[in-house]
């Protein structure tokens, strides 16, 4: 009979085997519920990105309608975003440099809010290039991406375009059609 109850208080606990199994088991569930929420971010911030550059398209289009001018002479300059070329994290600048002037000069001309901030906090970058120098360039809108840095060979900046899915947005011509 002792051999017996000895045999029954050893099957009331759990075995350490158990235990580490139903942990591990925990551990799968958490990196498995990480990755969907980490991809559930990623889709929010390329949805938002989609949003805000056709937001910036159709201003940056009526602009031009209504002025009768290609963008380079809304804004007021061929290169909007020349002076954020190899600055570093494009999040932290102050209000005081250049690029963020030039960003909210366009923004303000294009009658869109100054606080439009890409998905990562950067500005939106803007090259107004159609009829400069009497060519026919595309103008062009991008992001800076997660990294938050453009320039010096960045191949992630973000481009969103009607003509093609490269590292930017082409802006359909205005007089170049």
């Amino acid at each position: 009979m002792k051999i017996i109850k000895t045999k029954q208080k050893l099957n009331k606990g759990f075995t350490l085997i158990e235990l580490l199994i139903v942990i591990a088991v925990i551990g799968l569930i958490s990196v498995l519920a990480l990755v969907a929420v980490k991809n559930a971010k990623d889709k929010a911030k390329t949805a938002k990105l989609k949003a805000d550059f056709k937001q910036i398209y159709t201003a940056a289009d009526q602009a031009r309608e209504i002025g009768g001018k290609v963008l380079k002479d809304v804004t007021g300059s061929g290169c909007s975003c020349c002076a954020c070329i190899n600055r570093g994290n494009l999040s932290i600048l102050p209000d005081t440099h250049q690029c963020i002037i030039n960003y909210k000069n366009w923004l303000n001309r294009l009658k869109l809010s100054t606080s439009l901030r890409d998905p990562w906090g950067s500005p939106y970058l803007l090259d107004e290039n159609e009829l400069e120098g009497g060519n026919c360039n595309y103008d062009g809108l991008f992001s800076a991406g997660p990294d938050k840095i453009w320039g010096a060979g960045d191949t992630d900046g973000i481009i969103y375009s009607h003509v093609s899915t490269m590292l930017g947005i082409r802006i359909p011509f205005y007089y170049c059609r």
